[in-house]
């Protein structure tokens, strides 16, 4: 852990950091701001003064309404109707951002060309390699019936014959 202060004032700062470790274990995932639950967990542990500051900053708005009561008709809120909320506008963005059922159609459809073509490209590429190992095969065979018809000895200096 890293520690800015000392005595008195690291008693303190412990103190505020076990309270928001246990305010974040607490806190439905719904709820967390910012970043997830394991993440405000591991800034506490590691830099707990920091990490208490921003954990106390991020849910200000959470607290704020817990206790004003914000969403409505002169009752209090609990910390279950807020997490309610934040999830419900977590699924509506969730459901918004992947889009419907149609447009997934239109991705698949999509993929399914680009495979398609991928496929006739590799085709094309297996055929053109077998078109040119089956040429250099023949030129080989050529070069042997060549080279067994001038009574090429393996041992024979080929600058000879340029010669």
């Amino acid at each position: 852990m890293i520690h800015i202060t000392a005595g008195l004032l690291l008693v303190l700062e412990y103190g505020l950091a076990v309270f928001c470790f246990i305010d974040v274990a607490r806190s439905a995932e719904a709820a967390v701001p910012w970043i997830p639950r394991w993440g405000w967990i591991i800034a506490i542990l590691v830099f707990p003064l920091a990490g208490s500051v921003a954990w106390l900053v991020a849910g200000h708005a959470r607290r704020l309404a817990l206790r004003t009561g914000a969403a409505g008709a002169g009752g209090s809120v609990s910390e279950a109707d807020v997490a309610e909320q934040v999830a419900e506008a977590v699924r509506k963005a969730r459901d918004c951002h992947f889009g419907s059922l149609e447009d997934d159609a239109a991705l698949l459809a999509q993929l399914w060309d680009v495979n398609e073509e991928h496929e006739h490209t590799l085709r094309r590429w297996e055929e053109d390699l077998a078109r040119r190992e089956e040429a250099l095969r023949q030129q080989l065979r050529r070069d042997q019936a060549g080279q067994g018809r001038r009574g090429d000895g393996p041992g024979r200096d080929r600058r000879m014959d340029a010669a």
